[in-house]
């Protein structure tokens, strides 16, 4: 009996993932950095919204002892960490006896979406494409210091690094980071399939036509179109030719508690669904929000437990939009390089600026000083390279 779903099932099943392909269990541990939290922990995944720790999905998690590595399994330091990125946090248990749910993370997977040169940029709608696929950038969309003005640094042939969530209903991706990459030994893709052609052998992903003959037939997985993909490709090649293709199916160790935020990947019901491509359940869930608008491409952010590899939800969290629109920003940590008369410092190597706006707690802005530790909530600067402090608040001196 053949299994296989039919070719229309098929071009449903938009199986998208911010984390997906990397993140996979099996790679996890082939990476060497696999963490088996034996059931009692959580599981998270998102951008980034905070340092010193790192807050994602609204949990603190202490950094200082978790094994941080990057999608390709290079150990990272948790220095290398920033505002944006999209990660997959595995974490001890969660204590939620405070304002603040907290949380000792374990593992650390870091995964961008695309690599690869800037083809355009439209000002107007404020987009730029990136081999061949399309992202979008927002008020709460962070840059690289090294973008000096953010979006309106981007240039057509600049290298850059994207972090994002994935929109499978228009295929674009909603950025929450950019960098600079100028000497990226590789660039990569995820997306969908949009064509493919056994005879040359090629995928189409969004524009982009990428030969796959140059892999192992058997490290190719079967692929039709609206399946999605992890491409790994060479730089600088006229014809861009793959040299690893992975699928981006997702599949979670047992965590009795799991927070995951994204979009809705592929969908059967409101009640049965993926995000970023993990399969949730969500039968016995209460929803916050119009249920009505759990469809394709809505964004939503669902509590439960993870179980088989399925998100078994508690609670599900249905955003009005489908951008990710992180209401703030936080930083804790020492206060470092600190210029009073630009009214600048940076905190765990970011940048911050406070103004006549800001409000300050337990101290005032003669207070601050290199070493001071303090707690800074905020939302990017205009160009996305700073955070302004719309609140400073000192700890022990």
């Amino acid at each position: 009996m053949n299994n296989r779903p039919s070719s229309h099932s098929r071009r449903r099943r938009l199986t998208a993932g911010l984390l997906a392909a990397a993140l996979l269990i099996t790679h996890l541990a082939g990476c060497g950095g696999g963490v088996d939290s034996g059931g009692t922990g959580i599981i998270a995944s998102g951008p980034i919204s905070g340092l010193g720790s790192i807050f994602v999905n609204d949990v603190r998690f202490d950094d200082d002892s978790a094994e941080i590595r990057d999608e390709q399994g290079a150990l990272l330091t948790k220095d290398q960490l920033k505002l944006g990125m999209t990660v997959i946090v595995e974490g001890g248990t969660l204590d939620t006896s405070g304002t603040q749910a907290t949380s000792t993370a374990l593992a650390i997977r870091v995964v961008s979406d695309l690599v690869g040169p800037v083809a355009s940029v439209d000002a107007v709608g404020g987009s730029f494409v990136v081999l061949g696929q399309t992202v979008i950038v927002g008020a709460r969309t962070l840059y690289d210091g090294s973008l000096t003005g953010g979006f309106s640094a981007l240039v057509p042939g600049m290298t850059v690094q994207v972090y994002s969530q994935y929109d499978p209903l228009t295929r674009q991706y909603a950025a929450t980071r950019v960098e600079q990459l100028p000497d990226a030994s590789f660039y990569k893709i995820r997306g969908v399939v949009a064509a493919r052609d056994p005879q040359a052998p090629s995928l189409t992903l969004g524009s982009e036509v990428i030969g796959v003959g140059s892999v192992a037939g058997n490290a190719v997985p079967p692929a039709d179109i609206g399946d999605f993909l992890s491409v790994r490709l060479l730089p600088d090649n006229a014809q861009l030719a793959a040299t690893s293709v992975r699928t981006a199916d997702l599949m979670l160790a047992d965590h009795p508690v799991a927070r995951v935020e994204g979009t809705v990947t592929e969908i059967v019901s409101s009640r049965s669904f993926k995000v970023n491509g993990i399969a949730v359940d969500a039968v016995g869930a209460h929803f916050d929000g119009d249920e009505a608008k759990v469809v394709l491409g809505a964004r939503v952010g669902v509590f439960g437990a993870t179980l088989a590899g399925t998100l078994v939800a508690a609670r599900v969290i249905v955003h009005d939009d489908s951008v990710p629109a992180i209401a703030s920003f936080a930083l804790v940590g020492a206060v470092q390089e600190l210029d009073a008369a630009a009214r600048s410092f940076r905190i765990r190597n970011t940048p911050v600026v406070f103004d006549d706006g800001t409000t300050f707690s337990g101290g005032v802005a003669a207070d601050l000083a290199d070493g001071r530790r303090a707690t800074v909530t905020g939302v990017p600067s205009l160009d996305g390279t700073r955070i302004v402090a719309t609140q400073v608040t000192f700890g022990t001196p």
